[in-house]
């Protein structure tokens, strides 16, 4: 983006009178429209000889003209001046205005400035200063015409000055676009999406395989050794209501993706004709006639009853014709059969997507709808096709969405298949009939490949399977089994909605920019930090005892489903207001099941003799850099805290413990109940029962995943447009020519990924629940430590590694197994062994909450930690355990010892790794081999030197 030359405003915003447009002749308009700021004029304010030149009163040298966005930072600088810039918002109507970009510290000398486009195709942009913002974004805030006082960086207005000032602070913190809140009519989120109770009509599950064919370019650099190609894809149509429109198909050679995405379109043009039938329905049974008559019925779309004055009708399957149920007249007309054919793909993200999406985009012509995580790596895409438009006209068409199974069956497709009964293998059954059992027996398991030897679709040609060796893999750095190679040889829906469908519950979105912010500030994730650096046990249990030295255990203890935990906790849900008088609030009074809950600004002293009994678990962790450092990190320290933003339960342990409440800025209350519980509860009973690993995973996601929904981060979200055509509005040119353009990705002649800046975020979700969990959900690892640790062993246990939901202990004591046992209902030892040699009772099998040791009484004996998410631990009977986050397990396990640990902590050298891993580049993909920092001695905490001991910023011990 740049601007220059003479560009005449927008009549709707010239009609406001809100914008001075000097009249240059020209590229230096933003330097005009500046200095107008600086030197405002009364009269012919637009004329240029109004103000002084430019090049006497600004700084610009270094600067170039047209000018950029990424250039303002420099001006302000240079200038002592902060700037914002605002533009038209594309999507509102015409006259409304977003921020374009905004200044990361406002300066007493500031400038709000718009950058208007030529309508003109291929002309730069235009500066003026904008005179009156208020003015300028009135209408499109308020129908009111009462003064307004508005934030020139979220474009909320408020009655007072005294309201604005208190507001800048929290925006001006973390706010860089405009905030869009619900209105007082749709402020309330419930469940609504009650077709998604219906299964879809067809659904098509697809995989394709990949040559690995020797790359020929300069490996050396890049690093990428071998090109995947795609050579066959499967595929099967699944129809809910009618077996006989399922099938299978698959597709071999070069054109196997276009091939596979033509017959999808023809599948979308057979399921328009299917969808525009309306079969008739059934003869009702005498049961369904008298449910009709029941007064006490509910409709079965809504679950509320019948009003007198609601229309009640028959809801039919339009497809079968089967009676579904009596139903108010609007739920009936809004309850459709599915338009949106899924088509799922195991790891589609992070894989398929990049051999289809080309195809996907050129097929058919109709658009690509993005779900995007980056330009070439998307969650889920939709794809209409626009020639399977409804017969009746109104433009439904029947739309292809490619979604990721992955991303709600986290486990291998090998691991998956190993769950089935072959009971539950019908349609594998049903395609390959002509099978004897004992043939058919040897499908029921995933078989092997190998990748890396088939670096051409002619080797598929051979008549042999390759020897064992050729099926290594160069990602995991092993090579198959001897039991799969020999079997080679042998073989040659939303868990969101349903916890609103479940629970019921109606939330209140906030409305008040301010609470918005003020719960933002508020958000913090798990902590992780390593305390101590290495810890040695020496107790009777481990293989070297030595009994003169003191009697000392390591135990690692993680807190069952902390998360589901603390969303059986009550929570907030509505009557959102701030507290006027916030002197008369006594927060220790306050009881955990309070119908009443409380979020407070205060400031918090950490008294200095604490420092020392706090040192490895500090209260009220805060996002901070630390010193020396350049990335934010959560850091727990025992800095006094200004302004902390913190629940009420989590207020209440601090200062329990001794932190110190020096003031109370503000309060925010509000309703909260256990609405959750009954939710999760179902999830835990159904994970207790679970016959797998996959099925335990599965219903901990079913509650993390509710968790995830609350503190979903709409600032993060990125507006990227697929195109296939340069010209028109939706093409290439006309998105390249937004102010808001932020970068492009072509990936081939007839593709190309546009990446927009945000200029707005809409906060429709509950994030004031994420909050409240993640702050509840740290007090039960507070309280275990403080309330229940600590005060058992004194300054005998000291916690080596904390990590969100675990903690690793080192406790002198006689028999820490002993311990545990006489506190049974602390703990969940279900997964001990029976005949275990502590005479552990086996108690509270996956209760919420209960602290559970790691290990299983297996006896750990030694661990080194050298930071967070990087350490190594051993423990008696088992491989040593070895952590690095960001380096594949199979690499640390294959090339990492633990006396590398050792010697990195020793030494203080780091070490690095080569790792191989799928990467794409423009959609085409390859196998990379990097190089990756493995080790590294340095930590976000202080270290002690010549010790293996930390301390947090903030301790009294640290020198200044």
């Amino acid at each position: 983006m740049h601007a220059g030359c003479v560009v005449d405003i927008p009549r709707a915003i010239r009609l406001k009178h809100a914008v001075v447009n000097v009249r240059a002749k020209d590229n230096a308009c933003f330097a005009l429209a500046v200095v107008a700021a600086l030197h405002p004029s009364v009269e012919h304010a637009d004329k240029v000889t109004q103000y002084p030149d430019y090049r006497t009163v600004l700084d610009v040298r270094g600067i170039d003209f047209p000018m950029t966005l990424d250039q303002i930072g420099k001006f302000e600088r240079k200038n002592g001046i902060s700037i914002n810039v605002f533009t038209e918002d594309d999507e509102c109507k015409r006259g409304a205005i977003a921020p374009l970009r905004l200044t990361d510290y406002k300066r007493d000398r500031h400038v709000n400035l718009l950058y208007v486009l030529d309508d003109r195709a291929r002309q730069p942009g235009h500066f003026a200063w904008i005179r009156n913002l208020s003015r300028l974004v009135s209408a499109q805030l308020s129908r009111k015409h009462h003064q307004k006082y508005i934030c020139d960086r979220c474009l909320h207005y408020f009655p007072t000055v005294e309201r604005l000032s208190a507001h800048a602070i929290d925006c001006g913190r973390i706010n860089d676009c405009a905030i869009i809140l619900p209105n007082e009519d749709d402020k309330l989120l419930a469940f609504r999406n009650f077709k998604r109770k219906e299964r879809a009509p067809f659904v098509v599950y697809a995989d394709l395989e990949c040559t690995l064919e020797k790359n020929e370019e300069d490996t050396a650099k890049t690093g990428a050794y071998q090109r995947h190609r795609a050579f066959s894809v499967g595929y099967y149509v699944s129809c809910a209501y009618d077996e006989s429109l399922s099938a299978y198909r698959s597709r071999r050679g070069e054109d196997c993706v276009p091939r596979f995405v033509g017959e999808l379109g023809e599948l979308a043009q057979r399921v328009k004709a299917i969808l525009a039938s309306n079969a008739p329905m059934r003869d009702l049974t005498p049961e369904q006639r008298e449910e009709l008559r029941d007064a006490a019925a509910l409709c079965h779309v809504c679950g509320k009853p019948f009003a007198a004055t609601d229309a009640q009708v028959r809801d039919h399957c339009h497809l079968t014709g089967r009676y579904k149920g009596p139903a108010h007249s609007t739920c009936n007309l809004n309850y459709k059969d599915s338009h949106v054919i899924p088509v799922i793909f195991h790891n589609l993200s992070g894989y398929d997507a990049h051999f289809i999406i080309e195809d996907v985009a050129n097929a058919f012509e109709s658009s690509v709808e993005l779900l995007p995580l980056t330009k070439e790596r998307y969650i889920a895409f939709t794809k209409n096709v626009a020639n399977a438009e409804d017969r009746n006209g109104c433009g439904t068409c029947v739309k292809l969405r490619f979604i990721d199974s992955y991303k709600f069956l986290g486990a291998s497709l090998d691991k998956l298949a190993s769950y089935l009964d072959r009971s539950h293998m019908r349609i594998l059954r049903s395609e390959f009939r002509h099978l004897s059992e004992e043939d058919f027996e040897l499908l029921t398991r995933k078989g092997v490949f190998p990748y890396k030897y088939v670096d051409s679709a002619d080797k598929l040609l051979e008549t042999r399977l390759p020897p064992r060796e050729s099926f290594h893999s160069s990602l995991t750095g092993d090579t198959v089994s001897g039991d799969d190679y020999a079997h080679a040889i042998t073989v040659w829906n939303r868990t969101w909605d349903a916890m609103l469908l479940h629970t019921g519950i109606e939330f209140e979105l906030l409305t008040d920019v301010d609470m918005v912010l003020f719960v933002e500030r508020g958000v913090r994730g798990g902590l992780s930090q390593c305390s101590h650096r290495y810890a040695r046990a020496n107790n009777g249990y481990a293989p070297s005892n030595d009994p003169c030295e003191p009697s000392t255990y390591l135990m690692y203890y993680d807190v069952n489903n902390l998360y589901g935990w603390a969303v059986c906790q009550p929570l907030p849900s509505s009557g959102f207001r701030w507290v006027e008088d916030v002197s008369t609030l006594d927060v220790s009074a306050i009881p955990p099941d309070s119908p009443t809950e409380y979020i407070l600004e205060v400031d918090l002293e950490y008294p200095r003799y604490l420092h020392d009994a706090h040192s490895d678990l500090p209260f009220c962790p805060t996002r901070e850099t630390p010193p020396d450092k350049r990335q934010e990190k959560l850091l727990a320290t025992l800095c006094d805290k200004e302004r902390y933003v913190v629940h009420y339960r989590t207020l209440q342990q601090c200062t329990r413990h001794g932190l110190r409440v020096t003031k109370i800025h503000r309060v925010l209350e509000f309703a909260q109940s256990p609405w959750l519980r009954d939710y999760i509860e179902l999830n835990t009973q159904f994970r207790t029962a679970a016959k797998n690993d996959f099925e335990k995973k599965l219903y901990k996601v079913m509650n993390n995943a509710v968790f995830g929904k609350t503190m979903e981060n709409v600032r993060n979200r990125v507006d990227i447009k697929l195109v296939t055509h340069w010209d028109g509005r939706h093409g290439a040119e006309a998105f390249i020519a937004r102010p808001n353009f932020h970068s492009r990705a072509v990936f081939g002649e007839n593709l190309l990924a546009v990446e927009l800046r945000r200029l707005k975020a809409t906060f429709n979700r509950p994030i004031y629940v994420g909050m409240c969990i993640l702050d509840i959900s740290k007090t039960r690892l507070y309280e275990f430590h403080y309330e229940y640790m600590a005060p058992l062993y004194g300054d005998k246990c000291r916690i080596i590694y904390t990590d969100t939901d675990s903690l690793i202990y080192g406790i002198e004591c006689e028999d820490a197994y002993a311990d545990m046992a006489c506190d049974i209902a602390r703990f969940d030892t279900s997964d001990y062994p029976a005949d275990n040699a502590y005479g552990m009772p086996l108690r509270n099998k996956k209760v919420p909450g209960l602290m559970k040791d790691e290990n299983n009484g297996a006896v750990m004996t030694e661990f080194i930690g050298l930071r967070a998410k990087m350490y190594a631990l051993r423990v008696c009977g088992k491989r040593d355990t070895k952590r690095i986050k960001g380096v594949c397990r199979s690499v640390v396990g294959r090339t990492i010892t633990f006396d590398d640990y050792a010697s990195c902590l020793r030494e203080s050298t780091e070490m690095t790794c080569r790792q191989s891993r799928i990467q794409s580049k423009l959609h085409r993909v390859y196998t990379v081999s990097e190089t990756k920092l493995a080790l590294s001695p340095h930590d976000k905490r202080y270290v002690v030197s010549g010790s293996t001991s930390t301390l947090p910023w903030g301790h009294y011990g640290i020198p200044r």
